[in-house]
C-alpha cells in the first residue's frame, strides 16, 4: 500500500523512508481496491510524479487537500 506521496506504507502503517511505488505494483485505497483498466498508466505517471516531488523535498499537497475535501480516510 502507498500513501498520498507514493511512499510504500509498512505493516506499522507508517511510510518506509526512501521507498516509493507506482502503477500496478501498488494497492490503491483512495478509490477502493478494484482494478480499472486504462487508468493504470495515468495512475503510474501521477504517483511517479508525486514520488519524485516528495523525494526531492517538495511534496505536493494537492492529493491531501482532495482527500480531505472528499472526507476519505487516508494512510498519511
Amino acid at each position: 500500500m502507498i500513501d498520498i506521496h507514493a511512499q510504500v506504507v509498512g505493516w506499522d502503517n507508517k511510510p518506509i523512508p526512501g521507498l516509493y511505488a507506482a502503477g500496478n505494483s501498488t494497492a490503491r485505497m483512495e478509490t477502493g481496491a478494484v482494478m480499472q483498466s486504462g487508468v493504470s498508466n495515468a495512475r503510474g505517471m501521477t504517483y511517479g510524479w508525486l514520488a519524485g516531488l516528495h523525494a526531492a523535498g517538495k511534496p505536493s499537497d494537492l492529493l491531501r487537500k482532495e482527500v480531505e475535501r472528499m472526507g476519505i480516510e487516508s494512510a498519511a
